[in-house]
């Protein structure tokens, strides 16, 4: 093997290392105007869009979602692989960014306003402590405006989450040992 070779391989080693440390992104978006009965979710992973759906209201009253929508199992399942993995992996995921923004106003009533709005903060200061006591490097934004002669509802959200590959292997291995352990605890019990 001469120093050509030998260099392509350390290469291709050290970028094998770094894509399997590097911090993925995911990041969820939310938008809900409540009087006009429209809503937008976005949910981005390394930049691409993986789902964009538009909720809103026809004219019958219905609600609709411009893009298809996976029907969801309402059957109860025993305790499952899948959850342990999950659960691991919910341990190992990293918050980088928290936003919230709302405007909410009603014309007739700036005690309801009011209201609304410190209610809406409080539940924002308590998950921004939650968030600030489990992530040391987390960006929280928070805008919540009362609008007293105008009637509107809107809320915003958007959370940017990490995760390398390492976290994924690892999460995978925690499941196992987890699942494992639940069956043998359940077969004994």
């Amino acid at each position: 093997m001469n120093m050509k070779q030998g260099l392509i391989i350390a290469l291709l080693v050290v970028l094998v290392v770094l894509v399997i440390i590097y911090p993925f992104k995911f990041k969820l978006a939310l938008h809900f105007n409540v009087l006009e009965l429209v809503g937008f979710i976005a949910i981005k992973f390394l930049g691409f869009n993986l789902v964009t759906m538009k909720l809103y209201i026809d004219e019958n009253g219905k609600p609709c979602i411009q893009r298809g929508k996976k029907k969801k199992k309402k059957k109860k399942k025993p305790f499952s692989y899948r959850q342990a993995y999950f659960m691991s992996l919910g341990k190992r995921l990293e918050i980088k960014k928290f936003e919230i923004y709302l405007s909410y106003g009603q014309a007739s009533d700036a005690y309801l306003t009011s209201m609304a709005c410190g209610v809406v903060l409080m539940i924002d200061s308590l998950l921004s402590s939650v968030l600030l006591d489990n992530y040391k490097h987390v960006k929280i934004y928070t805008d919540i405006d009362p609008i007293y002669n105008d009637d509107r509802l809107e809320l915003s959200g958007a959370v940017v989450i990490t995760f390398s590959i390492l976290d994924l292997v690892v999460s995978v291995l925690l499941g196992l040992v987890n699942y494992f352990k639940v069956k043998k605890e359940a077969k004994y019990a």
